[in-house]
Parts: C-alpha cells; structure tokens; sequence
C-alpha cells in the first residue's frame, strides 16, 4: 500500500470515529466517575456508554443467589431481595395477625387493618389495634390490649376504648431483645441512621444504610485496597 492510500485509510478511520463519537481523539470513558450501585443486592449494576454519554444498567442476578436486606437473609427471586423465601407461618392463635410472612421483615405475622372486628379474651366484642384485639367498650373502665405500645384510656362517655400509639422511638420488650415502637407496634430497633454508622473498616465493602439497617455490599472483584497493597476478593482484601 502506497504511503497516500495509509493516509487515507487513516482519514477514513478518523472520520468514522468523528460521526460516531463526535470527537476526532476521544479518550476519556464516560463511565469512569459514573457510579451506577442502586443499592440492591439482587441486580448486576453496570454502565455503558455511546462515546458521549454514560447509561446505567441494572441486570437480575440469578434467581436464589443468597442476599441481605435489613439485616435479613434471603434470597434473589427476579431481582428482588425476597426475604421470605421457604417462609413457614404457622397459626399463632392472634386473630388480628395474618399468619403469612411479613415481607419488610422476613417473619411470620401482618396485623390486620386497625378495626377489623375480633373477639377479646374470647368473653367481649373487640376490634384490632395494631395487630392486638382492644375489647370495644369499657364498663369496667379498663383497655388494656397488652400492647406496650399504645396509651390505653376508657372515654367514659362514649363507653369505648382508644389505644392511642405512644411517641416513635419509645423503648418496648421483643421478648429475647429490645425493641422501639413505630405507629404503635413494637419493632426490631434500627441499627443506623447514616452511612457512617456501618462502617465495618473493611476497605473492600461500601457500607450502606438502608431502611435503618446495615447493608455491607462487597467492592467488585480486583479493586485496590489498603492503600493498593492488596486487591478485593469477595469482600476481604487479600495481598499478593
């Protein structure tokens, strides 16, 4: 080939390059300060890009691979974290519970909705309050609906109970660990409330915050750590 026809096939290779990326010598990636992470331990987050501009994309991963949301084990179905996968309810005998898995949580029991007629103690007519049956009237002048959760008072007028939700973040017993009451039920106490109360020291894991609990996401396999002197694999750094 002639020293003219390598100049043109040269011109014709810089051409193309110009119509596609709009530049004759592109040589910054897009995606370089691009972070694509959404946080979801079920998707595969990647970025592409058309020379100028940076795409995100956040593929399923494989359905069952084990993941963690909240604090919670599950498993991967369809690219969602699906906490109550192989989930068994069994009936605990609590009429304003519905014995089927709590996808928030991972456990057995979803209070019915606040007003759903139940029977108190088996002896008096009641409704459901925060997954527990208030006895509707008070005769007696008492409302207790065992729920530590509620301020429990009899209008005395009107002869009924009102379990009113105590104030967010109240202490409350989960039986083999301490809770804090939310919209008058006792919940698992949450573990953070800004990304730096997760941090784990370990270089090779983004710590996150979501919902209230720690999500540890392991780094992409081969990136530096401590001070480049070793490389992530799995999570942990591991030095060559």
């Amino acid at each position: 080939m002639t020293h003219l026809g390598r100049l043109l096939r040269l011109f014709v290779v810089l051409l193309v390059l110009f119509i596609a990326c709009g530049d004759w010598f592109a040589t910054e990636d897009p995606c370089d300060d691009v972070n694509c992470s959404d946080s979801n331990p079920c998707t595969d987050d990647r970025c592409t890009h058309d020379c100028s501009s940076a795409t995100c994309h956040h593929d399923p991963v494989d359905n069952g691979t084990n993941c963690t949301l909240r604090g919670v084990s599950g498993v991967c179905m369809n690219g969602v974290c699906d906490l109550c996968f192989g989930v068994i309810c069994e009936d605990d005998g609590n009429e304003c519970i519905s014995d089927i898995c709590n996808a928030y949580t991972g456990k057995c029991g979803v209070p019915a909705d606040d007003g759903t007629v139940c029977e108190y103690k088996g002896l008096f007519p009641g409704f459901c309050a925060s997954g527990f049956c208030a006895k509707s009237l008070c005769d007696d002048g008492v409302c207790d609906d065992s729920n530590e959760c509620t301020d429990d008072a009899c209008d005395p007028i009107a002869r009924r109970c009102n379990y009113i939700p105590v104030e967010d973040g109240t202490l409350c017993d989960l039986g083999d660990f301490s809770g804090v009451c939310l919209s008058g039920v006792c919940q698992p106490e949450p573990e953070c409330e800004f990304a730096e109360d997760c941090e784990d020291q370990n270089d090779c894991t983004q710590d996150l915050c979501v919902d209230g609990w720690c999500e540890l996401v392991p780094l992409a396999e081969g990136m530096p750590c401590d001070d480049g002197t070793g490389v992530c694999e799995t999570g942990t750094c591991v030095y060559q």
